[in-house]
């Protein structure tokens, strides 16, 4: 898997649900890092995440997003004070 060059940004405003603001047009998956010290939430199926609803990740753990409709339809929202460290990648191949 290729990870596109100078594509990965980090996401600190996460009071509201947002999605990426830097999606390459290339991207095919994503690698999602909580770098911050508290919860997130985060839906990749067009529905709004709530800090109360979404797939629930804590502080210091990573996640894939794969898949072009998915990275298009991720959301996410913190649950207590967290930020995102997110790298961009055009090839599923040798996600796992």
């Amino acid at each position: 898997m290729a990870v596109i060059q100078s594509s990965s940004e980090a996401m600190s405003t996460l009071t509201s649900a947002v999605g990426f603001t830097t999606l390459p047009s290339r991207a095919q998956a994503a690698r999602i890092s909580v770098t911050g010290a508290g919860r997130i939430r985060y839906r990749d199926d067009g529905g709004t995440p709530t800090a109360s609803v979404g797939h629930p990740i804590t502080q210091y753990q990573y996640f894939w997003i794969i898949g072009r409709q998915q990275l298009e339809n991720f959301r996410v929202i913190e649950e207590a004070t967290s930020a995102l460290y997110v790298t961009y990648f055009d090839n599923v191949n040798d996600v796992g």
